[in-house]
């Protein structure tokens, strides 16, 4: 019986990222093993530029309502009238009832674990443990990075968990330089900080403000930009915080952030919490240094050359990090690590190697 091969996203980024480049190059190694692929998107990214990069006939790019009565309809519609045809689904970025919706219709769940497993605590927690074990029942679960693995088979002990490290899509980094294109905001004399700021505490934009704001009163000029969707929002966040804000800026997100990367002399990723750490191997690609936290998720990025870590909240590390970083700028010996650095992240985190070893949980399990 033939194989279809049905890529269940809940995605509605305005810029494609690494995860539809991710997409792009699985869909067309699936497609090239005799497999009939179908993405199923909200209908609310059906004008999307990117959609049409997908290697898939128009035909095959589907749409619906993501609430459980449109997703669950929709799909044991597509079930029935695909009946000939082995059908898998695929799901990314999709749980709770929504996956339910899903994996009631399909007799193969995939599930990619893109999300950190939560910690069972309170009492609220371990009941809707319970009930994330009736609902995953039966799927075949990917986790994104090492500790996320670890953590679903603790969490799910009686699914199959695969990891699957996320990929970056380089090839896509570097078709969106745009030269000139980048803030014009960041042609300052300080020397230039990065930090992606839209989850604000979560990602740590609190401790780097704190710890920028600490060496610009002892006369260290350094000028931290937060990325953000909502500049408003962020910038609310900002004045809770009480610190000195003339050299922190928080500016929205761009398409080409390897433009970005390139155009400051350092990126952050003080994180409290991750599932992976996209930017942290981003930024390792491009011209600009990296600090990270040691936090599970972001630490399976330690064999990385050259990127220094930090304890997660921890300002005075932070501080003295970005320091090291300052006085290291522009030296022979911080080049070299440059270069080690996009050496490494190009072999060990492209879509070319995720793609194949998502395939071959397929050879394995279908």
């Amino acid at each position: 019986m033939r194989r279809g091969i049905i890529y269940i996203c809940k995605y509605g980024a305005s810029y494609p990222g690494s995860f539809i480049a991710s997409m792009e190059k699985l869909a067309a190694a699936a497609r090239s093993e005799g497999n009939c692929v179908y993405f199923l998107f909200p209908d609310s990214v059906a004008d999307k530029p990117w959609i049409r990069a997908l290697p898939v006939e128009d035909a095959h790019l589907l749409f619906c309502d993501f609430s459980f009565r449109g997703l669950h309809s929709f799909c044991r519609r597509f079930v029935r009238s695909h009946s000939s045809m082995q059908m898998v689904a695929h799901t990314h970025f999709l749980g709770g009832i929504s996956l339910l919706a899903v994996k009631t219709c399909f007799d193969t769940c995939i599930c990619h674990y893109h999300m950190s497993v939560p910690r069972t605590v309170s009492l609220v927690r371990r009941m809707r443990r319970v009930v994330s074990r009736m609902i995953y029942r039966g799927c075949i679960l990917i986790g994104v990075s090492d500790a996320v693995s670890r953590d679903l088979k603790s969490f799910f002990p009686h699914n199959t968990v695969e990891c699957v490290p996320n990929a970056v899509g380089f090839e896509y980094l570097s078709r969106s330089l745009r030269s000139g294109a980048v803030p014009a905001c960041l042609d300052v004399d300080e020397f230039r900080i990065l930090i992606h700021g839209s989850y604000f505490y979560l990602k740590g934009a609190d401790t780097a403000v704190r710890a920028v704001a600490q060496l610009n009163k002892k006369q260290v000029p350094c000028r931290l930009y937060i990325t953000t969707h909502s500049v408003d929002d962020t910038s609310r966040l900002l004045a809770s915080l009480g610190e000195d804000l003339s050299m922190i800026q928080p500016i929205g997100v761009v398409e080409n952030v390897l433009e970005l990367y390139n155009n400051v002399e350092l990126f952050l990723s003080p994180s409290r919490e991750e599932s992976f750490g996209y930017a942290v191997v981003e930024a390792a690609y491009s011209n600009c240094q990296v600090i990270a936290s040691d936090v599970p998720g972001q630490n399976t990025l330690k064999q990385i050359p050259g990127i220094r870590w930090i304890r997660p909240d921890d300002a005075a590390e932070l501080e003295e990090a970005i320091l090291e970083s300052i006085t290291a700028s522009g030296s022979e010996q911080a080049r070299k690590l440059k270069s080690e650095q996009r050496a490494y992240v190009t072999a060990h985190y492209n879509v070319d190697s995720w793609a194949s070893k998502v395939l071959e949980i397929y050879h394995k399990y279908l």
